[in-house]
């Protein structure tokens, strides 16, 4: 909310403000109590804008359902309705949307809660990317088994290279495992039977990969928002010269927003290279908000890539890439990447507005 009551959206009229979760909670405006008729006819009059907050989270489904709820039901003009997320895409499906109802967009605002809430960390700056011998060369850290992440360890593995770094991934609040990994992976890629078959053909080595644990002993808990437990991680990142940041959102048919969560801006803060296992164009956007990407060391090709399977297997190439560096082009890589790092964590640490209209 802070964020919201600093920005220059509050200039105009009265707003009618609130956070929610997801498209259920959208459903409480129905409710007398939550939005009081006269609030409701200031708003559909034009002296009042319903604000509707989710910058937490990047759920495109929200949008239907506003239009359901909000514009349909309750007759508000999009014209008074502002959505903030944390999805840097979700005026695209406003777009859609209104175009398929054949009604004007709602407004939006793409709020970045996570950059500022690692801005404000406390926490102590440390040298990354000495001139050593690193026995590691990334981190790869994964909680949830949002399924991207159990994807990438294992085709870590069969490439040999889940040795090459500090991996985490082990059963978490969402009880999943790779028994019920082989389902979720079969039904992502019913349409891409070669990709599938990379994991039917190696079923066996994909299920003995064990639980893997580094920091945190209990994957239920998320740590996100606990803004000083990073600490621990910190040698970590003192002996690996990049991060593979596997992201909120991957595959489009399991959420298309575009979310740059505390994952990535922990690595800017944390001075760290890094590849991203995201939904495509996600570097672009950090290079649209002020942030230097690594395009001079890294092979950045895969951001541009909008087929989820073949943006896999670019990043997994590139990560193999990066692991078997000679000495000449690790000394390289490290002396490129220590001033966009240095460059980046001073953008993050004077950031002033965390909020943009889409």
């Amino acid at each position: 909310s802070s964020d919201v009551c600093s920005s220059d959206l509050f200039s105009d009229t009265d707003y009618w403000y609130a956070e929610f979760f997801d498209e259920k909670s959208i459903y409480h405006l129905l409710k007398r109590f939550v939005l009081h008729p006269n609030h409701l006819s200031k708003i559909k009059n034009g002296e009042g804008v319903l604000m509707l907050n989710n910058s937490h989270e990047a759920f495109h489904g929200v949008v239907r359902t506003i239009y359901d709820i909000a514009v349909k039901r309750l007759e508000i003009p999009p014209s008074q309705i502002v959505l903030i997320s944390e999805s840097a895409t979700i005026n695209k499906e406003v777009e859609k949307i209104a175009s398929e109802y054949n009604l004007p967009k709602i407004r939006t605002e793409w709020m970045r809660v996570f950059e500022r809430d690692t801005q404000v960390t406390p926490h102590i700056p440390f040298p990354t990317l000495e001139d050593k011998q690193y026995d590691k060369k990334f981190i790869n850290l994964n909680r949830r088994w949002r399924l991207h992440r159990p994807v990438f360890v294992g085709l870590l593995k069969l490439n040999n290279i889940l040795d090459k770094g500090y991996v985490s991934l082990a059963k978490s609040d969402d009880n999943k495992d790779w028994n019920s990994f082989y389902d979720d992976i079969s039904w992502i890629s019913r349409n891409n039977p070669k990709f599938l078959s990379v994991f039917t053909d190696n079923t066996e080595t994909i299920k003995n990969i064990p639980p893997m644990l580094l920091d945190q002993t209990d994957m239920t808990i998320n740590y996100g928002h606990m803004l000083n437990c990073g600490d621990s991680m910190d040698d970590y990142y003192r002996n690996t010269y990049f991060s593979v940041v596997s992201e909120t959102n991957f595959f489009s048919e399991l959420g298309e927003g575009l979310f740059v969560s505390e994952k990535t801006a922990r690595t800017i803060l944390k001075k760290h290279p890094f590849i991203l296992v995201a939904r495509p164009y996600t570097l672009k956007t950090l290079r649209s908000i002020g942030y230097k990407t690594f395009s001079n060391i890294i092979d950045e090709s895969y951001d541009a890539e909008e087929d989820d399977f073949k943006r896999m297997t670019m990043i997994v190439e590139e990560t193999k890439r990066l692991c078997f560096l000679n000495q000449s082009q690790l000394d390289n890589f490290l002396k490129e990447a220590r001033e966009i790092v240095e460059y980046n964590y001073s953008v993050l640490m004077n950031r002033k507005e965390f909020i943009r209209k889409l």
